[in-house]
């Protein structure tokens, strides 16, 4: 049995949700980690915003709302990304914060 080889427009937008991802994640995944929520209400703005200049409406309907379920999926990934850095990173310093005061111990008063 052959597969039907996909849409090229849905290949198009599998890899424009990903592009959107891959700059969302570059965007969060430094010391602006905790600007994800700013990232998504700028997204969502944007995509609420969009108009589709195609004459039939049902046709524009459905592709924004599949445009929407890629991009929020998207998004889910990237806060998933910086929830994953941000608690690596709190780790860490606790990590460090232990052998710093193993390396120094407090003076005991005796």
């Amino acid at each position: 049995m052959t597969a039907t080889p996909p849409d090229p427009k849905d290949v198009a937008l599998a890899i424009l949700t990903n592009m959107i991802r891959l700059m969302g994640a570059e965007l969060v995944a430094g010391r602006h980690r905790d600007d994800v929520a700013i990232l998504e209400r700028a997204v969502r703005e944007k995509l609420a915003a969009t108009t589709v200049p195609v004459s039939a409406s049902q046709s524009a309907e459905a592709g924004l709302e599949i445009a929407t379920r890629c991009i929020e999926q998207a998004l889910a990934q990237i806060h998933a990304q910086a929830d994953e850095a941000h608690a690596a990173e709190v780790e860490q310093a606790k990590d460090e914060a232990s052998a710093t005061a193993a390396e120094h111990p407090k003076p005991t008063l005796q």
